[in-house]
């Protein structure tokens, strides 16, 4: 089994959790968790990145493949030094954004067959479902943390 395999099965099946107030509760085992978590992204994301290169649809694909490992580096990186910084409440924020970004290799399957049923090509699918993939999985976690801080107007993406 290659890293990214086992480090694929620990963010999926630990991450959700995370989110649990029981795993809160004996922190010593949230911290375990939390740390496989961190050192599947931080191990995942150099490959990641080296894969993106070879990404089936081209330049186009590679670029999506990129974005999206910078994006999941950014979340893990800025939760993980928010809970450092002991701001619970923006670390819980943060983390719920990287396991979205982590839920985008699950959503990508899901957008690139209807995609290519639809007829696109499949090397614009391929970009456009990692894209789309984003978009889905973070709008929503950004519209959960919208309506669980009360519906204000204005986003706090703050780092």
């Amino acid at each position: 089994m290659l890293p990214d395999d086992w480090s694929a099965r620990a963010r999926l099946q630990l991450g959700p959790f995370q989110f649990l107030q029981s795993s809160r509760k004996v922190i010593s085992v949230h911290r375990i968790i939390g740390r496989i978590y961190g050192i599947s992204i931080f191990v995942s994301v150099p490959a990641g990145i080296y894969l993106a290169v070879y990404a089936t649809g081209g330049l186009a694909s590679s670029i999506a493949f990129i974005i999206l490992d910078a994006a999941w580096f950014m979340t893990a990186f800025i939760g993980l030094k928010r809970i450092r910084e002991k701001k619970a409440v923006r670390h819980q924020e943060w983390m719920l954004r990287s396991y979205a970004v982590t839920l985008v290799f699950v959503t990508f399957r899901v957008f690139l067959p209807l995609l290519t049923i639809a007829g696109l090509p499949l090397s614009l699918s391929f970009s456009l479902s990692v894209y789309l993939s984003m978009a889905v999985n973070l709008g929503w976690a950004e519209w959960y943390l919208w309506r669980k801080k009360g519906r204000s107007l204005k986003p706090n993406i703050s780092a």
